[in-house]
């Protein structure tokens, strides 16, 4: 079932940064600096708010209980 919330492009390019990352993290090859923290955080609360906003249910969010 496709919901379209992003883009396919959008989605490629997640995909492709974590292909591209993950191995390297996991096996503790890099570290992630402050700034790549900074930014993930910055985007898994901007994806939050884009769910919240497309789905109509944010009052079913449990983030701010």
């Amino acid at each position: 079932m496709e919901i379209n919330l992003f883009s396919k492009s959008f989605g490629d390019r997640l995909l492709e940064l974590w292909k591209t990352n993950r191995a390297a993290v996991y096996y503790r090859e890099a570290a992630a600096t402050a700034e790549q923290a900074d930014a993930m955080l910055e985007l898994a609360t901007s994806i939050h708010e884009h769910v919240l906003r497309f789905s109509s249910v944010s009052y079913e969010c449990i983030c701010n209980q």
